[in-house]
């Protein structure tokens, strides 16, 4: 991952021929850049903790040094200078010297890390450390430096104490990214900043029960803002960031579609009036609230926590006009102070429990007197019918050693609004003040005599009752049948107990020593410590496995279906772990808008990145100084649907079968071609290009696997991110076998191999001539172009942006609209009742699409009597398409048309400002392989076969080849099929530069959206009740379609439209939603008679079929340009006027 380091460099060395730098951060990170292009080529964690909380113990950075053979280096760190390094967390014993010394040896090649006695060390503490953290560069022409932010040079002022943090990727200056300055010392050149790319600083994260959704928080400008995105993490609906203006650092969900957000309060100082006006009211949001920001407010209350899915909240005292202040909080009621840790407690002192109701108040709940036990904190059960309270009881006498502290923890049931009593109580524990004064003489400096330090005590403010020990952390196991709570033992930052209390309270108590504070349940019977990354047996009450990494990990839960449980750190990634070996499964990094990437151990990743990210970078063991392009293993290695396929699998127990074995990468050939677009040349009027290109192979002596060459493949030429041109391009042929089955890489080879010769200097050129748009806004195009080795590894892209010199005369952009729709079938078998009516509605919505000249041709009908072709044949459907593909053997694609009845003179080859829209409702058929197939008129599935004849159908490779030659604007195909998913998806399509042949990936490189009615697995259904297919109707559908005949109910945008986009994303939400029509009791029976006219050959129907969920497969990375229906002075129209 490119991420640079979360704390501030403390050193650097040159290594590798000074081509590479190593830096050095406080946190124990360490970075290998390529200090020439600025990429970030490994990373390493020095062993330990490295807490990132102000003033709290860790190492600090004494030297770095690189040793003569180049190949390691040694670090030494001490712990403050005063202290003896004695403590296994933060120095592991083989690093240990048992004095001040903590020392490690470094692999350069390997990029092992492990401690190192025999590091020679100073004899004196006081001696000189690194004389020069920072050296030149071994030519002498770069001076490193340490930056921060977006390469700002130097480091933040710890003196400002309101530094502004306006950028999101530093928001604090723990939660910042630093880096290092390169600086030429020859004035005229620029300075490198090496920085890595930006993170999300995760402040809180929740994850729904199935696993499904995600919401984190992102705290912006020094914790006075935050910033809240919600992520479907099986990646099938968008979602949408919330930016409410206030800071909220807890989040849960309170059911699968809204979230609730809680804040600790502003840190506020005299010159903060917005932090002044205390807590910021909790929110209830849901998607369409957050997108309006009008999300319903609730008053802080202490421990809030949801009672009902009813808006009934629970709490404890109200925080409104509350702020955080130094190292207190500043509240109108009394408040507990914050811990020694530096975080502030969230309970107010209060002696009662307060409800929140759906009439929109807070009021005390029925609840037994308290006394004098003030509540520190509560907690509801899994099933919310227990709360658990814990309370604490003082002495006032603090000039008494015996006075004591009482804590107790107590089980209410919960009967509507009130807490039944008597309660249980369940937990007791004394604590006397001579316990406390024991914890204060712990930290005694040494060389001071304990009486001494005691006095000094007395005279700085006496002595108090310790609240590091009171009980402000409460959780129930996932059965409700255990109650956890962690005790302060010392005043050690995160020394503490772990008690485990049976609810009944019938068992003994178990206690588990020397864990942190923040403990997570992630089963009935373990638990994490998230401090330590520790997981606990709670019934054997010990620490059963340690969980790799360094930095701890700020919340977790389980996802019990799966059988793992997941943790977050606050770096921006969520790590999912096996609940069972606790081994790790999957890292899901998160970053800012809402993109991640999602990797397994072994090498899978899944991610919306871009191919070409800069986020990403592969690194081989046997090759450690090359880093490789993101996309080089994308073909074996990346899998889309990882995560949702991973906890599908873990439920079903067939992981193994889900996920096939990985070739090594040893095996593969890592060189790449090299590409770069020469030239860009219009014609007189503007409205074409000549773009000439360049290609050449890549050439690797020291390549460690033998492939020295990369061969040259497949050169592509884009035009604002759409393909416009290939080499070599075969013709498209109405008529021909085109099958690409199971191509394998020696074909795939042979029909991609470059054909022309290079010239003298190995350089491959080619020069094709594009149309060129003419609609306001192109006046800047941006071209790229790339090529793959012999293993159909992508080339690095290469782009030239081209400013036009001429400004055309603007064409009349039409829209071709060809809707197909088949009822009489050859074999009567198959016939349908609907289909024709399906392709006449969707003519009918599309018939006026502002800003276009719409050009229709419906295919549908019987044909006539004579024995001519149907106008819903093989032929007749593949001549109509072709038409409006190229201008290729029009006169023979018309001449077809006409002998079965159809004039088609209106379409034209589409040209760069058209749009075309392709609709087909019929049969749909995938092989066992996947292969999906429409089933034309013609089509031959003769009764007594369980199988067709494929050479009568139409094949998605057919489909392929007619539209790859089209140079439109847009293209959509809607395909209203039974297994019509297949079409794109047959369960191993990777959207991405793959350079394959089917359908899915020439969507991908054209941007060609495809909404399928079914699932690759599923069937589509018409009913008689709506008188078409169910896609259809959701799309067009008089009664709640996304488009009706002067309106609609699809999304709109800002200025009141209806994209394309958006009409078609409307169709996957609102099919499924019609399950719950009253007019369609009788879906998915397999009798026809009853009202759904659903039937399949060669399949058994089930008494009651499910309703289909339909696919959108959109890989544009910007939303359609194209208007539907627009709002002109409150009302629709479908107009021609151009918008």
């Amino acid at each position: 991952m490119q991420l640079g380091h979360q704390a501030p460099v403390s050193a650097v060395r040159w290594v590798n021929d000074g081509k590479h730098l190593v830096s050095l951060a406080e946190d124990g990170s360490i970075i290998f850049w390529d200090a020439k292009s600025g990429i970030i080529l490994d990373r390493v964690q020095v062993p330990g903790r490295w807490p990132n909380e102000p003033n709290s113990r860790r190492l600090y950075y004494y030297n770095f040094d690189v040793r003569r053979d180049g190949k390691t280096a040694t670090l030494i760190f001490t712990e403050d200078g005063k202290n003896r390094v004695t403590e296994p967390d933060f120095c592991p014993l083989t690093a240990n010297r048992g004095g001040f010394w903590c020392s490690f040896s470094l692999n350069l090649e390997t990029r092992e890390i492990a401690g190192d006695q025999t590091v020679i060390v100073p004899d004196d503490i006081q001696g000189p450390g690194d004389e020069e953290p920072f050296p030149l560069s071994p030519d002498g022409l770069l001076r490193p430096g340490p930056n921060h932010d977006n390469g700002i040079p130097g480091l933040i002022d710890p003196n400002d104490e309101n530094y502004a943090f306006n950028d999101s990727t530093c928001t604090s200056r723990a939660r910042c990214r630093y880096g290092v300055n390169l600086v030429p010392q020859d004035d005229d050149k620029q300075t490198i900043a090496l920085t890595g790319s930006p993170r999300s600083y995760l402040t809180d994260v929740d994850v729904t029960a199935d696993g499904r959704y995600l919401v984190k928080i992102e705290s912006l400008r020094n914790d006075t803002e935050s910033r809240i995105e919600t992520l479907d993490l099986f990646g099938s609906t968008e979602t949408n960031g919330f930016l409410p203006g206030r800071p909220y650092h807890d989040v849960r969900w309170l059911d699968e579609g809204r979230y609730m957000l809680f804040s600790n309060g502003y840190f506020a100082t005299n010159d903060m009036p917005k932090a002044l006006e205390g807590f910021p009211p909790a929110l209830i949001v849901d998607q369409d609230c957050a997108k309006e920001d009008s999300c319903s407010a609730v008053e802080s209350y202490g421990d809030m926590q949801a009672l009902s899915g009813d808006n009934q909240f629970l709490g404890v005292g109200s925080l409104s006009g509350c702020f955080k202040s130094g190292l207190r909080h500043e509240c109108p009621v009394e408040f507990e102070e914050m811990s020694s840790n530096g975080s502030a407690t969230h309970l107010p002192l209060a002696a009662s429990v307060s409800i929140y109701t759906s009439a929109g108040k807070w009021r005390l709940m029925k609840q037994p007197d308290w006394d004098r036990q003030t509540i520190t904190a509560i907690k509801l059960s899994p099933n919310l019918k227990q709360l658990a309270v814990a309370t604490r009881e003082r002495d006032d006498d603090l000039t008494n050693p015996d006075s004591e502290q009482l804590l107790r923890v107590w089980l209410f049931d919960v009967s509507g609004e009130t807490l039944v009593s008597p309660p249980r109580e369940i937990a007791k524990f004394v604590h006397p003040l001579s316990a406390t004064i024991e914890n204060l003489l712990f930290d005694t400096p040494d060389g001071m005599r304990r009486e001494d330090h005691f006095a000094e005590i007395i005279r700085e403010g006496g002595i108090s009752f310790d609240n590091d020990s009171t009980i402000e952390n409460l959780y129930f196991t996932p059965d409700g049948r255990k109650i956890l709570f962690t005790q302060s033992i010392s005043a050690h930052y995160q020394d503490s107990d772990l008690v485990v209390v049976d609810s009944s309270g019938t068992a003994e108590l178990i206690r588990v020593s020397d864990t942190s504070t923040d403990i997570v349940p992630i089963s009935n019977d373990r638990a994490v410590d998230l401090y330590k990354r520790q997981i606990i047996d709670i019934g054997k009450g010990e620490v059963v496995a340690s969980i790799a990494g360094s930095f701890a990990l700020t919340t977790g839960g389980p996802i019990e279906q799966a059988k793992l449980f997941w943790a977050a750190t606050e770096d921006g990634a969520i790590e999912f772990w096996d609940s069972e070996n606790f081994t790790k499964l999957l890292t899901f990094y998160t970053f800012p808008d809402n993109r991640f990437f999602a990797v397994t151990p072994e090498g899978r990743y899944d991610t919306n990145l871009s191919p070409d990210t800069d986020m990403v970078r592969w690194i081989v063991p046997d090759a450690p100084w090359q880093s490789l392009a993101p996309q080089t293993f994308m073909r074996d290695f990346y899998q889309p649907g990882l995560y949702r396929k991973l906890l599908e699998c873990r439920a079903a127990g067939d992981c193994a079968t889900t996920f096939k074995s990985l070739p090594s990468f040893a095996d593969l050939t890592r060189v790449l071609p090299q590409v770069k677009i020469v030239d860009v040349s219009e014609n007189k009027d503007g409205r074409q290009a000549t773009v000439t290109f360049e290609a050449i192979e890549g050439f690797d002596k020291n390549a460690v696997n033998g492939g020295t060459r990369s061969g040259l493949f497949s050169p592509r030429l884009f035009l604002n991110n759409r393909l416009i041109g290939q080499y070599p391009d075969e013709p498209y042929v109405v008529g021909a076998d085109v099958s690409d089955a199971n191509e394998t890489l020696d074909q795939w080879r042979k029909k991609n191999r470059i054909k022309i010769k290079p010239d003298a200097d190995g350089i491959y050129r080619y020069a094709l001539t594009v149309p060129l748009p003419t609609r306001p806004g192109t006046e800047q195009l941006n071209f790229s172009a790339y090529a793959f080795n012999e293993s159909r590894i992508k080339s690095d892209t290469a782009t030239f942006v081209y400013q036009r010199k001429i400004k055309p005369a603007p064409r009349k952009p039409r829209a071709y609209v060809i809707s197909t729709g088949i009822n009489d079938y050859h074999e009567d078998r198959l016939d349908l009742n609907y289909a024709e009516p399906d392709a006449r509605l969707i003519a009918d919505r599309l018939k006026n699409i502002p800003g276009y000249e719409v050009r229709q041709l419906v295919l549908a009908g019987n044909g006539s009597a004579d024995g001519r072709p149907k106008p819903t044949d093989k032929l007749s459907v593949q001549s109509a398409l072709a038409l409006v593909m190229s201008e290729r053997d029009r006169g023979k694609n018309l001449a077809r048309l006409r002998r079965a009845g159809v004039d088609a003179q209106m379409l034209e080859a589409s040209t760069a400002d058209d749009i075309v829209i392709i609709s087909f409702s019929g049969h749909g058929w995938a092989d066992k392989d996947g292969d999906f197939y429409l089933l034309p008129s013609d089509g031959k599935w003769p009764d007594s076969q369980n199988l067709p004849d494929v050479s009568t159908l139409l094949s998605t490779t057919d489909i392929t080849y007619l539209l790859r030659a089209t140079q439109a604007a847009d293209i959509s195909l809607i395909i209203d099929a039974c297994h019509s998913g297949a079409s794109v998806d047959s369960g191993d399509f990777k959207p991405g530069p793959m350079g394959d042949r089917g359908l899915g990936q020439l969507a991908f490189d054209k941007g060609i959206r495809i909404l399928t009615a079914a699932q690759a697995s599923d069937v589509a259904l018409e009913d008689a009740s709506l008188s078409h297919g169910l896609l259809t109707y959701a799309l067009a559908g008089d009664d709640g379609g996304g488009i009706t005949a002067d309106s609609g109910h699809a999304e709109r945008d800002e200025n009141g439209r209806i994209l394309l986009d958006k009409w078609l994303s409307y169709a996957v939400k609102r099919l499924p939603e019609l399950a719950t029509d009253k007019r369609l009791s009788g879906l998915g029976s397999a009798d026809r008679s009853n009202g759904s006219s659903f039937f399949f050959p060669g399949r058994t129907a089930s008494r009651k079929q499910k309703i289909q969920q339909p696919v959108l497969f959109d890989f544009n990375s910007r939303p359609s340009f194209i208007a539907l229906r627009v709002q002109l002075e409150g009302r629709d129209t479908a107009s021609d006027k151009r918008q």
